[in-house]
């Protein structure tokens, strides 16, 4: 977009994802994510949110037509999804099999019932400071996640780097 090619002339991004509109909905009680991309899902959720009318509305006909009007489609989302909870959404969204996620804030996190699945957070008890709650290492080796660890105290090792280098501590 833009300057993608060297004859092409225009703004430079891509204006779909560029839009003021295109980021978390708030709702009644908080924010979420939805992402409505093909034809069908749009359909769906018009209809379903009772705006039949708009999934009529040549300007939700096609991927074409919301990129061409992504202002008004987001704004026009942004407006119907005020109406309602996240649970309330997510559940719809859910039965209409169109993407959508919950956006916690940084407190709920520990609560998440998918990071509590996947075994997201680490807890780790230390002697000095208690226990204590980690992210997990976020990739794995050989199909496993290596635990955390305490970090080492300062000089812990001190004497025996020295030593393996053959030098003497003062």
């Amino acid at each position: 977009y833009g300057a993608t090619f060297a004859s092409q002339a225009g703004p430079m991004g891509y204006p779909r994802a560029l839009s003021a509109w295109r980021k978390p909905f708030a709702t009644r009680d908080g924010h979420i994510c939805v992402m409505p991309y093909t034809d069908k899902h749009w359909n769906d959720l018009l209809v379903a949110t009772g705006n039949a009318a708009l999934a009529q509305d040549q300007r939700f006909q096609s991927i074409a037509a919301r990129s061409e009007h992504t202002s008004f489609v987001y704004e026009t989302l942004c407006k119907i999804l005020a109406e309602k909870t996240n649970a309330e959404w997510l559940a719809l969204f859910e039965r209409l099999q169109v993407p959508a996620a919950n956006i916690n804030a940084p407190e709920d996190l520990q609560h998440d019932p998918h990071l509590q699945e996947v075994g997201f957070f680490q807890h780790i008890k230390d002697d000095a400071m208690g226990n204590l709650c980690f992210p997990g290492v976020p990739v794995l080796f050989d199909g496993k996640r290596p635990p955390n660890r305490i970090p080492p105290r300062l000089g812990q090792h001190t004497e025996e780097v020295l030593n393996e280098i053959a030098v003497e501590s003062t």
